[in-house]
Protein backbone atom coordinates (compact mmCIF):
# COMPACT_ATOMS: atom_id res chain seq x y z
CA UNK A 1 0.00 0.00 0.00
CA UNK A 2 1.37 3.43 -0.98
CA UNK A 3 0.87 6.60 1.74
CA UNK A 4 -0.56 9.28 0.01
CA UNK A 5 0.96 12.87 0.36
CA UNK A 6 -0.39 14.88 3.53
CA UNK A 7 -2.91 17.45 2.11
CA UNK A 8 -2.16 20.76 1.91
CA UNK A 9 -4.29 23.48 3.28
CA UNK A 10 -3.84 27.14 2.66
CA UNK A 11 -5.48 29.66 5.66
CA UNK A 12 -5.18 33.13 4.96
CA UNK A 13 -7.28 34.95 7.53
CA UNK A 14 -8.15 34.38 11.41
CA UNK A 15 -11.69 33.13 10.77
CA UNK A 16 -10.09 30.20 8.36
CA UNK A 17 -7.48 29.27 10.94
CA UNK A 18 -10.39 28.73 13.77
CA UNK A 19 -12.29 26.62 11.17
CA UNK A 20 -9.50 24.18 10.91
CA UNK A 21 -9.18 23.45 14.44
CA UNK A 22 -11.58 21.01 14.75
CA UNK A 23 -10.05 19.05 11.57
CA UNK A 24 -6.63 19.42 13.31
CA UNK A 25 -7.69 17.94 16.69
CA UNK A 26 -10.59 15.83 15.26
CA UNK A 27 -13.40 16.84 17.44
CA UNK A 28 -14.69 20.59 18.34
CA UNK A 29 -13.06 21.62 21.33
CA UNK A 30 -14.69 23.94 23.89
CA UNK A 31 -13.67 25.43 27.23
CA UNK A 32 -10.36 25.09 25.81
CA UNK A 33 -7.00 26.83 24.98
CA UNK A 34 -5.81 25.61 21.68
CA UNK A 35 -1.82 26.03 20.80
CA UNK A 36 -0.70 25.80 17.19
CA UNK A 37 3.05 25.77 16.40
CA UNK A 38 3.44 26.78 12.64
CA UNK A 39 6.47 27.82 10.04
CA UNK A 40 5.93 29.17 6.92
CA UNK A 41 7.39 26.34 4.74
CA UNK A 42 6.17 23.10 6.78
CA UNK A 43 2.76 24.23 8.00
CA UNK A 44 1.50 23.45 11.77
CA UNK A 45 4.05 21.05 13.41
CA UNK A 46 1.72 20.91 16.51
CA UNK A 47 -1.32 21.07 18.07
CA UNK A 48 -2.00 21.22 21.44
CA UNK A 49 -5.29 21.36 23.23
CA UNK A 50 -5.25 22.30 27.07
CA UNK A 51 -8.84 22.90 29.58
CA UNK A 52 -9.11 26.13 30.30
CA UNK A 53 -9.33 25.93 33.89
CA UNK A 54 -5.98 23.97 33.82
CA UNK A 55 -4.29 26.51 31.55
CA UNK A 56 -5.31 29.16 34.37
CA UNK A 57 -4.03 27.54 37.23
CA UNK A 58 -0.30 26.46 35.87
CA UNK A 59 2.28 29.22 36.78
CA UNK A 60 3.64 27.94 33.21
CA UNK A 61 0.84 27.52 30.79
CA UNK A 62 3.41 25.75 28.63
CA UNK A 63 4.20 23.10 30.51
CA UNK A 64 1.65 20.54 28.85
CA UNK A 65 3.75 21.06 25.76
CA UNK A 66 7.49 21.22 26.88
CA UNK A 67 8.43 17.55 25.59
CA UNK A 68 6.98 18.23 22.13
CA UNK A 69 8.87 21.89 21.95
CA UNK A 70 11.89 20.16 23.45
CA UNK A 71 12.12 18.09 20.13
CA UNK A 72 11.31 20.42 17.65
CA UNK A 73 13.79 22.73 19.05
CA UNK A 74 14.40 26.56 18.68
CA UNK A 75 13.82 27.40 15.79
CA UNK A 76 13.79 31.30 14.38
CA UNK A 77 10.73 30.23 11.60
CA UNK A 78 8.71 29.03 14.47
CA UNK A 79 5.53 31.13 14.93
CA UNK A 80 2.63 30.44 17.59
CA UNK A 81 -1.10 31.02 17.17
CA UNK A 82 -3.11 30.61 20.49
CA UNK A 83 -7.01 30.63 20.57
CA UNK A 84 -9.00 30.14 23.29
Amino acid sequence: MRASAPTRLTVRTESEVLDTVPSLLGFHPSDSVVVLLVTPEHGVLLTVRIDLATALRLDDPTKPMAGALQRIGPRPDLGAVVVG
